[in-house]
């Protein structure tokens, strides 16, 4: 027993085809390739081809399958090579989920042929531990979330946990204005009116009016562990209540900070631009530019790119640490002024006010950024894969 739970693992990756997703399985592929265990990361072309290469040590641990959508695209509602959501509009998503849940049986086969160990999905895939029991294989199953835990916490209408509770269930938008009615200690998670109508507008068809169907309840209730991106700093009652609701073990694993492959030898970028903005940063003072950092996806409107880059001139700040405020906004249609960019930043940054955010800020990075902590999480991500693995 011993000499199984010791030995090297295999794990299968298939995460929604987002750069959002799929770039933390790579980095968790690469945890796994370092410490000796194999990994096969499925997804579709553009994905796999915009991932930075591999050095020759850790290829040898992971190994990368493209699987096309061009078979299974309509080409009346979906363009030619359009298998990622950055190829396509929002308003096109529905049919980019028709196409990625076609991928069932090439995944299935890959499952038979590789007989891994583990199989790791999201919240679109919620087909694929049904379909890794069926094989009859032994796959352990685990939805590994890049998002936090209170996320699947909120998002989800678990009618198979909550029961006859119907009353708990929500019904309309104003529903996700306050946390969830099943949540069982007190929190202030909720979603604005805009976030809410960009959420609906995300994920709506124009032409039919349906949106995709992603089964969050049973993507979360099938799996046999629950694998977050997150730490107990951040959230550990949420990592504690995504247990105890689903019943399921749950392990985080930190935020994944980038890992340096010591055999790898990185080009310089030497281009134009990078020279310029290198010169720049070298001649400003110590803590004095502030990093905007976007998702690799965000649509900003001029306006709003405009408002929060004068906000950023005017608020002459003195010192830029990590903090978390939110900027106030409009509440019914998301806005925001260079005047409100500007109070949260002198308020985090260098105001007496926010003395406490910044104290905290430093002894949190100072976790983060800890080689000590973050090995520990990676020593007990990997000895949860081997305790609670089928095989």
């Amino acid at each position: 027993m011993d000499n199984n739970k010791n030995k090297p693992l295999h794990v299968v990756m298939f995460p929604w085809i987002a750069m959002g997703h799929m770039y933390p399985c790579f980095q968790l592929s690469k945890i796994l390739a370092q410490n000796g265990h194999f990994v096969t990361l499925i997804s579709t072309p553009s994905i796999i081809d915009r991932l930075p290469k591999l050095s020759q040590t850790l290829s040898t641990f992971i190994k990368l399958i493209k699987l096309p959508l061009s078979s299974h695209i309509d080409k009346n509602h979906l363009p030619q090579n359009s298998d990622s959501t950055m190829d396509i509009p929002s308003n096109k998503l529905y049919y980019l989920k028709l196409a990625y849940d076609c991928l069932q049986q090439s995944v299935a086969e890959i499952l038979k042929t590789s007989k891994p160990d583990w199989v790791f999905y999201d919240f679109a895939a919620s087909w694929l531990p049904q379909l890794a029991k069926d094989l009859n294989l032994n796959i352990s199953c685990a939805y590994f979330s890049p998002c936090p835990a209170w996320s699947i916490c909120f998002f989800d209408t678990p009618r198979q946990q909550l029961g006859d509770d119907v009353a708990a269930i929500r019904t309309n938008s104003e529903d996700y204005y306050g946390p969830p009615k099943w949540v069982s200690f007190p929190t202030k998670i909720g979603l604005k009116p805009y976030e809410v109508r960009k959420l609906l507008e995300d994920i709506k068809v124009n032409e039919t009016g349906a949106s995709p169907v992603f089964d969050l309840n049973r993507a979360n209730s099938d799996c046999d562990l629950f694998i977050i991106r997150s730490s107990r700093d951040l959230e550990g009652e949420w990592l504690d209540f995504l247990g105890e609701f689903y019943n399921k073990p749950v392990i985080s694993i930190g935020l994944l900070p980038p890992i340096i492959d010591s055999s790898s030898h990185y080009e310089v970028d030497d281009s134009p631009d990078w020279i310029q903005i290198k010169q720049w940063l070298d001649e400003q003072k110590s803590s004095s530019v502030v990093y905007i950092a976007f998702g690799s996806e965000v649509k900003l409107s001029q306006e709003n790119l405009n408002e929060l880059a004068l906000g950023i001139e005017i608020s002459k700040v003195m010192q830029e640490k990590k903090v978390g405020i939110e900027i106030v906004r409009n509440e019914e249609d998301g806005s925001f002024t260079r005047d409100c960019v500007a109070k949260a930043l002198r308020f985090t940054m260098v105001d007496e006010e926010g003395s406490d955010y910044r104290k905290n800020a430093k002894e949190i990075g100072k976790k983060f950024s800890s080689m000590e902590i973050n090995n520990q999480y990676v020593e007990n991500f990997i000895s949860s894969l081997q305790n609670y693995s089928n095989s």
